[in-house]
């Protein structure tokens, strides 16, 4: 029997508002149950029928009203209790649900503070009247009672069983019922055994109710460890308190949490809620399909739903984590700058907590009471010390839940469930899903054109040099407003062409659109196209989004699964000679010596494809760090997918790997530097020539692998002669081919020397619309960059918006500074990490070129040039393709540069003095003073 058969007719009962995630999860994804009946209390002169009212427009319903809202008719609420006895329902609603066949008891007090009295009537004597109510429902199947992990904290590996009990149950309860708060208060220290709170110990003695009822009614028990927000269910991130490590990343995003006393080591056990449910109804599932009774004598069933046998991390790395994430995306309340951190050393706590929480709030409410509101911040702070005090033994301990049982759950999931409680299935999130969807991170959405700045070279290379192919067919998606028809034309006006129309303009006739989008499955491509492409004989795929910020899903759908499209189509192909896969020498970049050849994936392509086929943006983009091994972006890491998916098609179809490096602007053809996109060293130029980049933190000994793209483009060409001449069939038993379209090992540059190079040639040709004289560096110093960033980048940057503010144009400049920095940030690893890429089978491409060729394919002549010719030639380019200026500085722009270059010395000059001026001052003073 599915799942989704077992919950059809069930008339359950659930305890407390607190399994309101539970109360969804079934409401949602098994529609067909009978009843659900919820055991409110009256509270704040409400009753339990308008508190389920209200409960029932809670966000997390939200979902289940679009999709289930017939179910909002099947949920009735039960007035009552659980501290009064027979849980104070009346009669007539113990006569509604007698019917009842399955009850979660999840109501509970989880404070941690609570009487010893109310703990004992709540926690305990609740579960026992419970299940004396449960013993006379006949019809019963199911009864799962909800504990904790922490319920034996005296034991620091527990297992999935019963321990024995610290005290009499019954006993206790007659306590409670008998002695007062305040004296059952001063008892619970000896009568606990020293357990460290009031809810571990009535939660601990609750489970021995449960063991003793265990051949009486059909129950089990349920251990959830520390429960977080959701992952993917109702809604990614939901929550409805500020229990557990949520609560301290959000006292530590407001800026009233600095410091911790914990131990910074102690793995903490974390599950998310969604996760916890879906266990529930597994666990429910189980047991409601028993066929006999438990005996006497046979072992209660118990599940602890813990993670730390599946993912484990620590609560430091909780701490920065959270620090991290809410510095990108922070609370709109916070008061100071999130910096919370947990040391072990109690004297070092106690420094921050006075110095850096209670004379911050002091402070804080000064200026509040000043303002005649009320005071609020050092009462927060008490708040906060007393949950610190309570939570020490939680953070100093380390606990470790063996959850085989909880694991098994998953064997008992039919596929036709699976879609429901896939979730419990990848149960190992990684730990930066726990917390980045309950702060949700809005990350940018774009999505680069169909024909990258290769295809287009690409295009123009072959119409040009080898008119006498046959057509050209150039997969292009529909884009604001006009077809690939429209687009296609629009791309051939592009001034790339101008030679090609010069010279051969009959090729024009040869070149056909194909609507498509390599996002979409089979590309997008309608069955007439498909038709249209049948005598195709040769692919190069280039389409990809270079962009290192792109969501993770864009990136797989794009990057990875349009790869795979693509060669599902080539499959087809009868005629097809050659398939050349463009991908990048930075698709492995854990590795610093990358040979010529596939490495060992770090995913499997086709789980990565199905992520992002059934999950959505903001969850990938969670999922992404952990997932791909902390590659540097999702650009290297698709690519890297992509290329298994070439290696394991190799047996199929004549397929080549090629991997450019960094392409730049054109040496040569069609014309010297032409680019079009300001990627790579070519943007930093730009920046550094308008005067609005001063600074970069890299490593300036780093070799940069700087190729030109008439150099890739021939590359690409000789590639697919290379792989169309190939004789013989290729087999799984032989290595893909691979090759390096690279030159750091034919011609060496660091990036100091371009950084150089290029502030020296860009003073010579400056540009027309620059802030500032071109004075970029590079350096590994943080201090020199960020003093140089603050001082001549973003004062600069300031000062100019606030001008343009006052002739009310529109400020730029800090926006630039802005993009700037994202830019610098993504290319960080890039810039500070040493990579040689060899390429020797790229190399011996020049002895396949025949002699009447050379003429058209100078690459390797081109491999060789200078520094200064292909920057020179660069800049040139920039000023005349991307900012639309002549190739050679008019005068203006040049006595613009010398009057800059003046009052960028007298500004020197001026600091100089005053520094030393301010220094000789200070000199005077103590002198004076000694």
């Amino acid at each position: 029997m599915s799942v989704t058969k077992f919950y059809i007719d069930q008339e359950i009962f659930i305890t407390g508002g607190s399994g309101k995630a539970l109360i969804e999860k079934i409401m949602r994804s098994f529609p067909e149950f009978s009843k659900i009946y919820v055991l409110l209390r009256s509270k704040m002169n409400k009753s339990a029928d308008e508190r389920l009212q209200i409960l029932l427009q809670d966000p997390v319903f939200e979902r289940v009203r679009r999709e289930q809202p017939q179910n909002f008719q099947k949920i009735f609420a039960i007035a009552g209790d659980c501290k009064e006895l027979g849980l104070g329902i009346s009669p007539d609603d113990r006569k509604r649900i007698e019917n009842v066949t399955m009850i979660f008891h999840s109501a509970a007090s989880v404070r941690f503070d609570d009487n010893f009295k109310d703990a004992i009537l709540l926690n305990t004597r609740g579960a026992f009247e419970l299940i004396k109510i449960a013993e006379c429902l006949k019809k019963l199947k199911a009864f799962i009672h909800i504990s904790t992990t922490y319920s034996n904290p005296d034991r620091q590996v527990v297992e999935e069983k019963i321990y024995p009990p610290l005290a009499d149950w019954r006993t206790t309860i007659k306590l409670a019922e008998h002695y007062d708060t305040k004296m059952l208060n001063i008892l619970f220290a000896k009568y606990s055994s020293y357990q460290p709170n009031t809810y571990t110990f009535t939660k601990h003695l609750a489970e021995h109710i449960v063991n003793d009822h265990r051949h009486k009614i059909p129950i089990l028990l349920y251990r959830p460890s520390i429960v977080v927000s959701s992952i993917f269910e109702p809604v990614p991130g939901w929550i409805d308190n500020f229990n557990g490590p949520i609560g301290l990343l959000v006292a530590c995003g407001l800026g009233i949490l600095r410091t911790s006393h914990a131990n910074p080591n102690v793995r903490a056990d974390i599950v998310p809620v969604d996760v916890c449910v879906q266990g529930l109804i597994l666990a429910g599932y189980k047991l409601g399909n028993l066929t006999e009774a438990t005996r006497e004598d046979q072992l209660l069933q118990v599940v602890n739903c813990s993670n730390a046998l599946i993912r484990t991390f620590c609560f430091g790395k909780i701490i920065e984590l959270g620090r991290t994430i809410i510095r990108k995306n922070p609370l709109e309340k916070c008061m100071w700058l999130p910096s919370g951190s947990i040391t072990d050393n109690v004297i070092w706590h106690y420094v921050r907590f006075i110095t850096g929480q209670l004379s911050l709030a002091l402070i804080g409410d000064c200026l509040i009471l000043l303002a005649r509101r009320k005071p609020i911040l050092l009462k927060l702070q008490r708040r906060i010390f007393m949950s610190c005090q309570a939570l020490y033994k939680f953070y100093t301990t380390q606990w470790l839940f063996l959850n085989e049982n909880f694991l098994a759950l998953k064997n008992l999931i039919p596929p036709e469930d699976l879609p429901k409680l896939g979730l419990f299935q990848n149960v190992d999130i990684d730990d930066e899903t726990f917390y980045i969807n309950g702060i949700r991170v809005k990350i940018d959405k774009r999505i680069l054109s169909d024909i990258g700045f290769i295809g287009k070279a690409l295009i123009e290379k072959i119409m040009r040099s080898f008119p006498q192919f046959s057509k050209i067919y150039v997969l292009m998606r529909s884009k604001a407003g006009r077809t690939a028809d429209q687009r296609l034309q629009i791309l051939l006006e592009n001034p790339i062409f101008n030679r090609a129309q010069e010279e051969q303009p009959e090729s024009f006739q040869k070149i056909f659109a194909i609507a498509g989008d390599c996002k979409e499955l089979g590309l997008g491509i309608s069955p007439d196209d498909r038709k249209r492409i049948e005598n195709v004989t040769m692919i190069f795929h280039s389409a990809a989004s270079v962009r290192f910020d792109d969501n993770f899903k864009d990136a797989i759908l794009l990057n990875t699964r349009g790869a795979f499209e693509l060669i599902k189509i080539a499959e087809c192909l009868k005629k097809l000679k050659a398939f050349i896969h463009i991908s990048t020498t930075y698709s492995n970049p854990d590795r610093q010596v990358v040979e010529e050849k596939i490495y060992p994936p770090l995913a499997d392509w086709r789980t990565t494809i199905k992520l992002a086929e059934h999950y959505d943006t903001k969850m990938l983009n969670i999922l992404f760090a952990k997932y791909s091994s902390y590659q540097p972006n999702t650009y290297t890491f698709t690519k890297h997918l992509a290329e298994q998916i070439v290696n394991d098609s190799r047996d199929k179809i004549p397929i080549l790997l090629y991997r450019p490096s960094m392409v730049t602007s054109s040496l040569c053809e069609p014309v010297p530097g032409w680019l079009d996109n300001f990627n790579g060293p070519i943007g930093l130029l730009v920046a550094c020539g308008a005067g609005v980049m001063m600074t970069n933190y890299a490593n300036p000994n780093i070799k940069a692998d700087v190729v030109a793209i008439d150099v890739t483009v021939q590359g690409l060409l000789l590639a697919g002669y290379k792989i169309g001449n190939r004789f013989g069939p290729m087999t799984l038993d032989k290595p893909l081919d691979v090759l390096h379209c690279s030159r750091g090992n034919v011609k060496p540059i660091t990036f100091g020397e371009l950084a150089e190079a290029a502030k020296r040639l860009v003073r010579q040709n400056p540009f027309e619309k620059f802030v500032w004289v071109p004075c970029g560096s590079v350096t590994t110093n943080p201090i020199l960059h960020y003093a140089r960033l603050i001082i001549g980048q973003w004062s600069l940057a300031l000062l100019i918006d606030s001008f343009l503010f006052l002739a009310r144009r529109k400020p730029m400049l800090l926006k630039n500074q802005r993009r700037i920095a994202m830019a610098s940030k993504a290319l960080h690893t890039f810039f500070t990490t040493q990579w040689l890429f060899s390429n020797d089978k790229f190399l011996e491409l020049e002895r396949l070129i025949p002699s009447e060729d050379l003429d058209k394919l100078r690459l390797f002549r081109y491999m060789k040039a200078d520094l200064d010719t292909l920057l020179w030639r660069g800049i040139a380019g920039c000023k005349q393709f991307l900012l639309r200026e002549p190739q050679n500085a008019t005068q203006s722009a040049r006595l613009r540069l010398k009057f800059f270059f003046l009052m960028h010395y007298l500004l020197q000059f001026a600091g100089t003095v005053f520094t030393g001026r301010f220094m000789y001052f200070l000199y005077k003073k103590l002198y004076s003073a000694a």
